[in-house]
């Protein structure tokens, strides 16, 4: 087995022979990328990232395979990326969950999701990830002047949801934050169960459209013991009769659901409770002009 001293030894051997042709084939390219700032709406919790102006740059190879994949809403050409560089790029390995680097490349926008295939003796950083999808480009903002503040994203019951966090933080499901730690929930509205209850909707004298329906909701909840998520549900229920926001059509239960690891042979505390709920579209608006005026963002953007 080699010592200490004598792996570092063959790494710089080994190292200084691989980057020697890497410089050949890429031709000492390098590549920019630009930092952007995680921000997510007040209202509904959508995300975007917003362009800081802060930028580096790296120097490696650019490998970009590209496939078309017909689908029944968009065709879209995916380019995969894969950059390998010759220093460890520790603006990307450091950066926070709130921080995302894109570079732009043969008028391609792409990032990194993962780092692979690490040998340190190589002393090569590989990096891989996908160029962004054209459907997601309009949450890649460079201007904070296009980020509208006042109009929510989404037209179901979310941002109600989103406003009852007085005993933990809420998300909308699949916007979570990287890496948080209990107590959280998520919520999921299931698309196909959005109806309409009122046959047509109605408008009032400044043309407000308006429209009573229904749909089912799941809370995913991390963290929280039994009294602690039976208060939760209570809470709802207060907040259904006091408001009239949102009624409840169903009973709902609260269900123990299992989370496992392997390495440390544990299941977390994970419940789930479904709500089958009916409300105002119109009112659904009301709301969100409320939540606005108790969860004012703040930027910190430095000018390019």
């Amino acid at each position: 087995m080699a010592t200490v001293a004598e792996s570092y030894d063959n790494q710089s051997q080994l190292s200084a022979t691989l980057k020697q042709g890497l410089d050949t084939l890429s031709q000492n390219q390098t590549v920019t990328f630009l930092k952007y700032t995680r921000q997510a709406l007040p209202l509904d919790g959508w995300i975007f990232w917003l362009n800081t102006g802060v930028s580096f740059i790296a120097k490696g190879s650019l490998h970009i395979a590209t496939s078309i994949d017909q689908r029944e809403d968009e065709t879209i050409g995916i380019s995969s990326v894969v950059f390998t560089a010759e220093e460890e790029i520790q603006d990307m390995s450091l950066a926070s969950p709130e921080a995302l680097y894109i570079a732009m490349v043969d008028g391609i926008q792409f990032s990194f999701k993962r780092r692979e295939n690490l040998y340190f003796q190589a002393g090569l950083y590989h990096y891989r990830g996908d160029a962004v999808y054209p459907a997601l480009k309009s949450q890649i903002v460079d201007n904070i002047g296009e980020l509208d503040l006042a109009e929510v994203v989404v037209s179901n019951s979310l941002p109600i949801w989103l406003s009852l966090s007085t005993l933990m933080p809420i998300y909308p499901s699949f916007l979570i934050p990287q890496n948080i730690q209990p107590p959280y929930a998520a919520v999921h509205i299931l698309p196909e169960t959005t109806q309409a209850i009122q046959s047509t909707p109605s408008f009032d004298a400044q043309g407000t459209h308006s429209q009573l329906v229904k749909e089912r909701v799941r809370i995913v909840i991390y963290g929280l013991r039994n009294t602690d998520a039976l208060d939760f549900q209570d809470y709802v229920f207060q907040y259904s009769l006091n408001t009239d926001n949102i009624g409840i059509m169903n009973m709902p239960l609260i269900r123990d659901e299992k989370r496992t690891q392997a390495e440390m042979s544990v299941i977390a505390m994970k419940k789930s409770i479904d709500f089958e709920v009916n409300y105002y579209q119109s009112r659904l608006n009301d709301i969100a002009r409320q939540y606005i005026l108790t969860a004012v963002p703040q930027y910190i953007i430095n000018p390019l």
